[in-house]
């Protein structure tokens, strides 16, 4: 069949850019979606199913991403987002298209999937939770009469985003990330352990975030909470430090705020600078790049990524990155638009909609074993120092395995200092300082 296109939309100055293709019949003799990536250039490693038997469906369907601030070329958040969906059509040939709103105005990205008939929508990123919960409110029974699939990446409609009435076509879908932060952490205290046997000050690390949500706070608590573990193991000998404060007010643009919180991570305390820095806000993870290029001081000065693979987003720095602590966003997209095609057509028992009540919004909150969360290979530029590190994360992890359910609860108790502990604690700032303390309190081995 020939291929249909039309031409990307500008709608007004405030509004979105639609960049639509049509994929259908034979998707060998396909022309590709625009903006379609190639599978070497791709960001994310999905664990595929069998779709042979659900093509029709999934090529019944109009499939859009509507993106968070940000092009699906980022090699990071939104790119992953569009990954999955290249993937969907790559196996079914199903119609795949994209809106990249120029501004936080998302109420106009919507009305034009609305508009132009798309009936799944995968939202990208937390900051469509507010405009989404008062869309649905607005347009509700437009949209569940046509039955409008809308899949929130990284938010749900709880808490002070809860609708009104219960919309039974969402899918909000959440990440343990707080498990493969802990991960790291470990493995992060153990790689310093083995570099610097014998310079404590150089066994630091240090940690920030954007702002005080639980979406971004769990990588620094799940961190710190690793790091805890590695220096509570009698085994360890040579202890590593978690400097205090944390930051989590730095914001998410680059900006003086953000530089101020970064200059202030960076300097230390007491003549004392962290090695490896845990920015998660964002930009900051550039930024702090920036700031180590400045001073060759700062040559062995290292830096954990969040989100996706980062090293990929700054590849003349990409051997700075210890690794990367990760949403899998591709996968966890992929696995639910792929598991609502096949539960429709009973092809498959439920692995991740498993007690889904068809007449409410669903949540799920994703986990390292589920493969929603975890970490990427060191890229430091060292190769004997990258293979410790890749060691020592396998430990972490093969550990992290080890350990009992109550324990994998702790990591994600944003009360609990250490698992089983009394004291309960009301902000996360106050968890961390506890955390710290317990850190800089253990034995440390001065040499």
């Amino acid at each position: 069949m020939k291929k249909k296109f039309i031409l990307p939309i500008i709608m007004t100055p405030i509004a979105a850019t639609a960049i639509i293709a049509t994929a259908c019949g034979d998707q060998s003799e396909a022309q590709k979606p625009s903006g379609w990536i190639p599978k070497e250039e791709r960001v994310a490693q999905i664990k595929t199913v069998d779709l042979t038997s659900v093509k029709e469906e999934a090529r019944s369907q109009k499939y859009v991403l509507i993106t968070d601030k940000g092009d699906v070329h980022d090699k990071s958040f939104n790119q992953s987002s569009w990954e999955a969906l290249n993937q969907l059509y790559d196996q079914t040939g199903a119609e795949v298209n994209f809106i990249q709103p120029s501004t936080e105005n998302y109420t106009q990205a919507y009305n034009q999937a609305l508009s132009q008939g798309y009936t799944v929508w995968i939202l990208s990123g937390f900051t469509h939770s507010a405009s989404l919960k008062s869309f649905i409110e607005q347009n509700y029974q437009t949209l569940v009469d046509r039955k409008i699939q809308i899949i929130g990446i990284d938010f749900s409609l709880t808490g002070a985003n809860a609708l009104s009435k219960q919309y039974p076509y969402f899918f909000g879908l959440l990440f343990k990330f707080d498990q493969s932060a802990w991960i790291v952490g470990y493995a992060t205290a153990k790689y310093l352990a083995y570099k610097y046997p014998n310079d404590a000050d150089k066994r630091i690390v240090a940690s920030f975030a954007g702002g005080d949500n639980v979406g971004t706070t769990r990588f620094n608590t799940g961190f710190a909470k690793g790091v805890l573990a590695y220096n509570q193991d009698p085994k360890n000998t040579v202890k590593v430090k978690h400097q205090f404060p944390v930051p989590l007010d730095s914001g998410y643009e680059t900006n003086e705020k953000m530089q101020t919180v970064i200059t202030s991570v960076l300097s230390g305390q007491d003549g004392k600078t962290p090695t490896v820095v845990l920015p998660v806000a964002g930009p900051a993870t550039g930024e702090v790049l920036n700031a180590y290029a400045r001073s060759q001081a700062n040559a062995d000065k290292l830096v954990i990524g969040v989100d996706v693979d980062q090293s990929l987003s700054y590849p003349d720095k990409a051997g700075k990155f210890l690794t990367s602590i990760t949403k899998n966003i591709a996968q966890a997209e992929y696995d639910i638009m792929t598991e609502i095609l096949l539960s429709a057509k009973n092809s498959r028992e439920n692995k991740f909609l498993v007690g889904h009540d068809k007449s409410k919004t669903f949540t799920l909150e994703g986990t390292f074993a589920q493969g929603w969360a975890g970490f990427t290979k060191s890229h430091l530029t060292n190769a004997a120092d990258r293979a410790k590190m890749d060691q020592f994360l396998t430990d972490a992890e093969n550990l992290f395995k080890s350990k009992s359910q109550a324990f994998v609860d702790y990591i994600s108790d944003d009360s609990k200092a250490t698992e089983g502990g009394q004291q309960s604690y009301t902000t996360v700032t106050d968890l961390l300082k506890a955390v710290t303390d317990l850190i800089n309190q253990t034995n440390t081995t001065q040499q």
